[in-house]
Order: C-alpha cells, then structure tokens, then sequence
C-alpha cells in the first residue's frame, strides 16, 4: 500500500517537470512579435571637447522584429543638443542612425544629456539614451554660462518653462535637466539629501541658485544676475527642497 502511494506521488511530481523540460524555449526576439527597437548602445561618450566646440556622434538602431519600425518622437533634454535621424521608418532586419552633436557655448565640466525615443515597439516604447562629455576650458574662460542658458536656443528648456512658476512645479520645469525630477541628482549634484541639506544653510542655496557657480554648468539665475528668477520664487525652491518628505530623499 506503501509502495503504491509513493508511486503515485512521484508520477504526479515528475510528470509536469517533464512537460516543462520538453517545451520549447524561445529567445527573447522569438517571443516577441511586431517591430522591435534594439540600440548598439543606449550611451554614447563624446570624450573631452574644448569649449565652443560642437562634438557629433550617433546611436545605431535596428529593427529586429517582423514589421516596420516607426520612429514617433526624438525629444533631446534640452535644445542645445541636435538630433537628426536618417530614417524614422526601419523595415524589418534594417538599421538607421541618430545622428547628435551637443553645443557646448558656455559649458564647462561634465555634461550629461538625455535623448527620449518614442516608437511603435509595444514592449519597450519608450527609450531614454544618454550622452555625456567632458568640457573643457577654451580660448575665453570668462564666458558667462548664462548668456548661452538664456539664449533664444535655450530659453524654451532654462527660460520659458519656469515663468511664473513657484515650488515644485518651479523646480520640475527648470532644474530637472541637471539635478533630477526631485532632487535626486543626475549630470548635476543630487541636492534632496539630508547630509547636503544639514550643511548648506537657505542663504548658501540661494547664493548658488541666484548668483550660479564659475566652472560649473550652473548659471545665475537670480533677476540681479542677469537671470529670470525673482527672490519669491529662489525662496520657493529652498523651501520646495526642505520640506520632507521627497521621493528618494534620505531623512
């Protein structure tokens, strides 16, 4: 009676492991059907560039799927990066390139950019790319980097986003690009957390925020500085980055 049992308790345990070990195993491109979005790379480096150089370089894409690829939007972090793609309809098996360059007028240190594609692809259709370069100091060091933040190719991302806008909604238009959607840090210094906070009194903050910092990417944004921003809204963003509690933010 024993023997039976067992028996049937290891039949009932076997039987679907087998079922399982004799279906098929499909690669990832033959589970999915529809066109397909594969990148060489999502990041490209475009090294050391002197400042006032405009570096270029490009993503290669493919469709590896069984239709056509459309390409619906190529939407750069900011306007100072240019992006031109050979194709934005990529039959099957074919390949096109995004052709970047970044201008660096008024740039200096790391810079890292960001390049959102939007496809056809249903399981991947969005894609964020990065794009990141080390500028260095060129013939004119005195350069104010606010004169390239604020200039018509800038404005709509560093300017016009942020008119009239306090607090969050403020800091999410302008300051994002750099610093993350909340502070986390991203090209630029992460400024929600704890420690940062604790040693940073509200006039070093806007200090940095009004009056920017030489050989950084951050201009001066105060209206004395020849920015935008009144003291209402720099106080807002002080107190935006104070309050707790923010997504990711160590308190």
């Amino acid at each position: 009676m024993n023997r039976q049992r067992i028996f049937k308790a290891t039949v009932l345990f076997i039987f679907p492991a087998l079922l399982t070990a004799s279906a098929p195993r499909l690669s990832a491109a033959e589970a999915k059907y529809g066109p397909i979005l594969q990148f060489d790379s999502e990041h490209l480096d475009l090294g050391r560039i002197k400042q006032g150089q405009t570096p270029h370089g490009h993503f290669t894409l493919r469709n590896i799927g069984d239709q056509t690829l459309e390409i619906r939007e190529i939407k750069p972090s900011c306007g100072c990066t240019a992006i031109m793609a050979e194709s934005k309809s990529i039959p099957p098996g074919q390949e096109s390139k995004l052709q970047v360059s970044v201008d660096t007028t008024g740039k200096e240190a790391e810079i890292e950019k960001t390049i959102l594609v939007v496809s056809n692809d249903s399981m991947r259709p969005r894609v964020t790319l990065t794009v990141s370069l080390l500028v260095e100091p060129g013939e004119h060091p005195d350069f104010d980097i606010g004169e390239s933040l604020f200039s018509p190719r800038c404005a709509s991302c560093h300017v016009d986003s942020g008119k009239g806008l306090k607090g969050r909604a403020l800091f999410q238009a302008i300051c994002y690009q750099c610093h993350g959607e909340n502070g986390e840090g991203k090209s630029a210094a992460a400024l929600n957390g704890r420690e940062y906070l604790q040693q940073h009194d509200d006039q070093y903050l806007f200090n940095w925020i009004a009056r920017g910092k030489r050989g950084t990417a951050m201009a001066g944004y105060g209206e004395e500085y020849g920015g935008f921003l009144s003291k209402e809204q720099i106080d807002s963003l002080i107190k935006f980055l104070r309050q707790p509690p923010l997504p990711g933010q160590d308190k």
